[in-house]
């Protein structure tokens, strides 16, 4: 019981992490058509696209929250802790990324 308990927090967590790799994707799609929409004219509408992956320590929460929510109701308790802790760990990775990037600038 308790290594199929083990193997859905596992795959909860592959799983976060597979949406992860999503995002720089999608990011680069949602630069594309803000450029598209504006006809080339604002080049900063690119950076729109690259908003997400820079910060994805809050925007996972875009697509692993409705994730987590259905996840629960499909009562599947490990699988979002294991989502759970993918989020938990790409959150500290980015605010530390963060905090290291901001000691480079002065």
């Amino acid at each position: 019981m308790a290594e199929q308990s083990n193997r859905e927090v596992a795959s909860g967590f592959l799983f976060g992490m597979v949406m992860h790799g999503l995002q720089l994707p999608l990011g680069l799609i949602a630069a594309f058509i803000a450029l598209l929409v504006t006809q080339f004219k604002v080049p900063d509408a690119a950076l729109t696209g690259w908003g997400m992956p820079l910060y994805i320590g809050v925007t996972q929460f875009f697509y692993l929250g409705p994730l987590i929510y259905r996840k629960r109701n499909q009562q599947r308790p490990e699988f979002v802790k294991g989502l759970w802790i993918a989020s938990a760990v790409t959150f500290l990775l980015n605010a530390s990324c963060w905090a290291w990037f901001s000691t480079l600038r002065t």
